[in-house]
């Protein structure tokens, strides 16, 4: 029979000498937000102009009131390997929440997907964590979503996270606001 002394040592045992591959979000990461009024328009293809689909509302991004299709925002991340609050270099992510609109929820006519990806010193783009969709939720209103991403940040890396915003319709107005790290 297993005694409280004996489960107290198994646990302290387990969660000292046993690897774990959960890690959470390092202080210098929650201490970090991007507005959205902080992502630049990108170019969708060849040509080296922003396509310009996007206009500044408050402090969220929005489609222009007659531009419907696709638009893609870059949202620099101020942050990489280097701690501030320690000297361990060793900043780690779990999650990041976004802050949204997608008016039309799970249907397809309005969108905002994220990708977490940094730029490598060769000039190769990384996708760290698989692409988000706020059509995975039912929420029509401004709300957020909690996207898991388990990730160490790495020395000599440009991090980014690319948003994709796109409607088919002028009906349907999707809002980025912002991405923070709970």
């Amino acid at each position: 029979m297993l005694n409280l002394k004996h489960l107290i040592a198994l646990t302290t045992f387990g969660l000292l000498v046993l690897p774990s591959t959960a890690i959470a979000n390092t202080p210098d990461v929650r201490a970090t937000t991007i507005l959205a009024i902080n992502c630049a328009e990108t170019p969708l293809g060849p040509i080296a102009t922003a396509e310009n689909r996007l206009r500044v509302s408050g402090p969220a991004y929005a489609f222009r009131s007659s531009s419907t299709g696709v638009a893609n925002l870059n949202c620099h991340l101020p942050i990489n390997n280097r701690t501030v609050f320690n000297n361990l270099n060793n900043n780690n992510i779990s999650s990041y929440r976004v802050y949204y609109q997608d008016p039309d929820g799970t249907g397809t006519a309005a969108e905002i997907r994220t990708e977490l990806r940094y730029i490598t010193t060769n000039g190769n783009v990384v996708t760290v964590c698989p692409a988000s969709s706020s059509n995975a939720s039912n929420a029509t209103l401004f709300t957020s979503r909690v996207v898991p991403c388990n990730h160490q940040f790495g020395a000599n890396r440009l991090y980014y996270f690319q948003v994709t915003m796109s409607r088919s319709n002028t009906n349907q107005t999707p809002f980025l606001v912002g991405i923070d790290f709970p």
